[in-house]
């Protein structure tokens, strides 16, 4: 895969780290206790997709990483697509997003499975499950690597309002051929509109390479998109 900044500006750009999207994900680790996994939002997640598959809502749902794992895998297999991009997360970090020293490691990471289930979630449009999918096949995690297939993934989660796709998406066009810094420039300031600190540093860095027409261009696309938006 060729990645490489433009117009000659090096070390300039920033990879988007997704950290509130991991947030979102109701994945991130609230505490260890006595060396035991437990995740923030776990019961609660467990109660508003619990269903599909009759799984009890309180009395047993899960505690540690390894029983979350078990009950995401029965609701993805039931078709929930939020099930099936947690699984996926699972299986893309395994215990190490714990930090849990275990051995032999209870879950160690498994890339492919990873790209398993979140082709699953987003082929049932779950824009997060769409932005992680991309960044493996990005960095040929679990399989071959596929931009093209990463730009439409990243795509369509954009178009959707997903603001971690659209500073993924920004970067791509960056740094990826065939580059595209007008659609860069759209979905960088769009990103950065919600906060994103890593789309506006880019946004700053590719600012300073457009020429005057490239920047007229580039500020009537994202004119047009707010345009759109407010109709």
């Amino acid at each position: 895969m060729d990645v490489r900044p433009v117009h000659g500006v090096q070390n300039c750009w920033h990879l988007p780290c997704c950290v509130d999207e991991l947030i979102r994900a109701g994945v991130t680790v609230l505490s260890l206790v006595d060396g035991t996994l437990r995740h923030m939002r776990l019961v609660v997640f467990a109660a508003l997709v619990t269903g599909w598959s009759g799984l009890p809502v309180a009395a047993d749902v899960p505690q540690t990483f390894v029983e979350a794992m078990t009950w995401y895998r029965v609701e993805a297999q039931a078709g929930n697509a939020e099930a099936q991009f947690l699984l996926g997360y699972g299986y893309e970090t395994g215990t190490a997003f714990g930090y849990v020293s275990v051995e032999p490691n209870p879950f160690p990471a498994d890339p492919q499975e990873a790209r398993h289930w979140y082709s699953q979630a987003a082929a049932q449009e779950h824009d997060r499950a769409r932005v992680r999918l991309a960044r493996l096949l990005l960095e040929a995690k679990g399989g071959p690597a596929d931009p093209d297939g990463a730009r439409v993934l990243l795509e369509a989660a954009a178009e959707a309002g997903e603001p971690d796709a659209m500073s993924l998406l920004g970067f791509l066009l960056l740094t990826v051929e065939p580059y595209d810094p007008v659609g860069a420039f759209l979905w960088l300031s769009l990103a950065a509109r919600t906060g994103d600190d890593i789309a506006s540093k880019n946004l700053a860095s590719l600012e300073e390479t457009l020429d005057d027409a490239t920047r007229e261009r580039a500020g009537g696309a994202l004119q047009e998109w707010l345009e759109e938006e407010t109709r």
